[in-house]
């Protein structure tokens, strides 16, 4: 593609404005175009090309020229900055830090680095400057975002962090117990997997103001839990029918989110078994986003009663050791029922432990799986509980949100599960 070293150097130092600019754009604006402050447009693109020509030296020159590189450029930084909080114009180093990385972007682009292709290292430039620019650019968003964030929301992800970096390592990685059923570590990996997913949804929720319609909080809450999305909301049609339809579409989005959810959990613990989960989970979540959508086009109009979504953080001991728990239970359930009465015993345990959950018996799908089960049988079974689990969310409703509710939560979940039905009919 590149024929020459010339041509090569050249696109290398272009590559090295463009991403120069791209950073120094984002902080000029962020200035609202004042001359106070540190950098712009140009002096970024120059601190890039400040690099570029360093790394194209280096080869010849050795790496001191990188460094000495870096010296210049950090002493002006540091003077820069003096200069700025004696004026008091503040007291943050982000500025100065991003001209750090832009100068090693311009190394980069032109300095061969870890047996990279070049077109791998001119893509690897393009990607830091753009998430550069863009972590950059939301500053105000992540503050805000970090004070949304409760001391027990910080604790609770600590201790948990500690937890899978230390002790998940140090499990076992072999069956244990009762028909060898137990593999810690595996149990422990899809407690991190559940965790994580869900403390996106459960982080989401927090940043989503009560104003806005409730199927945004339905599709991230149901990355925590379609259950509790539907026992919150159904709460609230109970206390306001006016809020029926938004209600009912950010219960049928939080649906179709568990739907992917359990593919994204597949897809890690047993990617094998993919190609034959994909297709009824793909349609029911399609549906659901359908129905969704239309049920919230019907509604047009926010809840009165905008109470905040009330979800756990899943990182929080007390519920991870709580998905452990049922994880496990599910695991010897579904081998026991499977070793006793064959596939018919896995499926009834897998309508069983679907009514609250689904967690459990994904794990034991994808395990028995690998140990030999046919795809179509472990696909079945997760594909009952997930459907089941459906049906239990309209009994929910029902109950809590009243018949209005619940007819119509009916109606969607049996569209809803034909569409799933029919894949597996026709595998």
């Amino acid at each position: 593609m590149f024929e020459t070293p010339f041509s090569q150097a050249m696109l290398g130092m272009l590559i090295a404005v463009a991403a120069g600019a791209v950073v120094g754009i984002e902080r000029e604006q962020a200035r609202g175009g004042s001359r106070k402050g540190f950098g712009g447009v140009r002096t970024y693109p120059a601190i890039c090309l400040a690099g570029a020509l360093s790394g194209m030296l280096a080869p010849a020159l050795g790496p001191w020229v990188v460094v000495a590189g870096v010296v210049v450029i950090g002493g002006l930084l540091a003077i820069s900055h003096h200069h700025a909080v004696q004026a008091g114009d503040g007291f943050g180093i982000t500025s100065e830090i991003a001209a750090v990385v832009t100068y090693f972007l311009g190394v980069l682009a032109t300095l061969q680095v870890a047996n990279l292709a070049l077109h791998h290292r001119f893509l690897l430039v393009a990607a830091i400057a753009g998430g550069m620019m863009a972590l950059l650019s939301v500053k105000e968003p992540l503050h805000d975002a970090v004070r949304k964030l409760s001391l027990d929301d910080m604790y609770a992800t600590a201790k948990f962090v500690l937890l899978a970096l230390i002790v998940l390592p140090l499990l076992p990685n072999e069956g244990l117990g009762p028909f060898h059923a137990i593999n810690p570590f595996k149990i422990g990996l899809m407690v991190a997997l559940i965790a994580g997913i869900s403390f996106l949804g459960y982080i989401a929720t927090r940043f989503i103001d009560a104003e806005r319609a409730l199927v945004v909080t339905g599709v991230f809450g149901g990355l925590t839990s379609s259950t509790a999305v539907t026992v919150s909301l159904a709460g609230r049609v109970r206390e306001n029918q006016q809020a029926l339809f938004p209600a009912l579409a950010a219960v049928v989005a939080a649906g179709g989110i568990m739907f992917i959810r359990v593919i994204v959990v597949i897809a890690v613990m047993d990617v094998g078994l993919l190609p034959n989960v994909w297709p009824p989970f793909v349609a029911m979540a399609v549906v659901s986003t359908v129905i969704a959508v239309l049920l919230y086009r019907r509604s047009r109009s926010k809840p009165a009663n905008g109470k905040e979504l009330k979800l756990s953080n899943p990182f929080a001991l007390r519920s991870a050791v709580t998905v452990g728990l049922v994880v496990t239970a599910v695991l010897l359930l579904t081998r026991w029922a499977s070793e006793a009465f064959g596939a018919q015993g896995f499926y009834v345990t897998a309508a069983l432990t679907g009514v609250a959950d689904v967690d459990g018996i994904l794990l034991s799908a994808a395990t028995m799986h690998r140990e030999g089960m046919t795809a179509d049988i472990a696909t079945t079974a997760v594909a009952i509980a997930a459907m089941v689990n459906t049906l239990s969310k309209v009994g929910i409703a029902t109950w809590i949100g009243g018949r209005d509710l619940g007819w119509r939560f009916l109606l969607a979940a049996i569209a809803v599960i034909a569409a799933g039905v029919v894949p597996l009919l026709l595998a």
